[in-house]
């Protein structure tokens, strides 16, 4: 996305600084700490003595949005195969009464051709290519965000109460390696920002999926600028169910808004959020949903945000 425009020089300059990575450096992917972004921040540069300001062009950018890389949704599509087959008999000899689909009401599956490992494979083998890609990109963009979901299994929402807690642990930790494995072939110039999305810290979220969550991937929630542009990144799902942790809830909240007030002064020409829920589907007055955000969570952030002059929102 390019932008351009006019405006008045200011003593606060948003700078990029190109960070460089080794291979499969954990750091790459814990660029975001106390609510910023390494390598993506506003840099202090004193202005020219004695020279009248400016309007210099805003230089034009590129960068690049992916979401539900969801590593390990084929693989358990290939494992509900038994439960579709079951289901599917048991349909057959009720006439119909109970139909496939209120026992197993998944996806249909596209690759009938593969196992469930080979399924896995596959989507490391789409990631791959995914980033091989961008990095044949000319210019590079100027950062990579994932919004959400990067794998699929749900992290135990309470290890000491859950029985299969360790199982569904280890098999989002290998996930989450596998995630690491493919991206740190991402251009060593290329930042990649990473979101949180209900599968990686659970529908319902708490200090625990929270916690696990910053200790791979930093903060759930930050900002970080490109030249003039403010990216304020949120944590949706706890605006979508903020049961499990209202106090953290509430401290993003009042954070988005220091952050939305000190966009002017700071110098911002545009605002853009980044999420994984979108605010809504098709429009900003429909029903509430399951991917949504829920109206009246909705209404107030929208407001709050066109108040401030948010000029896009990705999901």
């Amino acid at each position: 996305m390019g932008l351009m425009g006019d405006y008045e020089p200011l003593v606060d300059e948003p700078s990029v600084i190109e960070p460089t990575y080794e291979k499969n450096d954990e750091d790459r992917f814990k660029c975001a700490r106390e609510r910023t972004f390494k390598g993506l921040h506003l840099s202090k540069v004193p202005p020219s003595p004695g020279k009248k300001k400016k309007k210099p062009a805003s230089k034009p950018f590129t960068f690049v949005q992916l979401a539900d890389t969801q590593l390990g949704l084929l693989s358990q599509l290939k494992d509900k195969q038994v439960t579709r087959k079951v289901a599917t008999v048991v349909e057959t000899i009720t006439c119909g009464f109970v139909k496939q689909r209120e026992i197993a009401p998944v996806a249909e599956d596209t690759r009938l051709d593969l196992t469930s490992e080979e399924a896995y494979d596959t989507e490391i083998d789409y990631a791959r290519r995914t980033v091989k890609a961008i990095n044949l990109m000319n210019p590079l963009p100027a950062f990579v965000v994932v919004c959400g979901d990067l794998v699929n299994t749900f992290p135990p929402t309470n290890p000491a109460k859950c029985d299969d807690a360790a199982a569904a642990d280890m098999k989002q930790a290998k996930e989450v390696q596998d995630f690491k494995s493919v991206f740190s072939e991402l251009h060593e110039d290329v930042p990649l920002v990473c979101i949180c999305g209900n599968h990686d810290i659970g529908n319902r979220p708490n200090a625990y999926t929270i916690g696990l969550w910053t200790t791979r991937f930093g903060d759930d929630y930050f900002a970080f600028w490109v030249q003039r542009v403010k990216f304020l990144v949120l944590n949706s799902q706890l605006y979508k169910d903020s049961s499990g942790a209202p106090e953290l809830a509430s401290a993003q909240n009042d954070w988005l808004d220091r952050e939305l007030n000190a966009a002017k002064s700071e110098g911002a020409e545009h605002i853009i959020v980044l999420s994984h829920i979108p605010p809504f589907i098709n429009d900003p007055h429909e029903p509430d949903g399951y991917f949504p955000l829920s109206t009246r969570v909705r209404f107030s952030l929208l407001q709050r945000m066109a108040a401030h002059g948010v000029s896009h929102w990705f999901c």
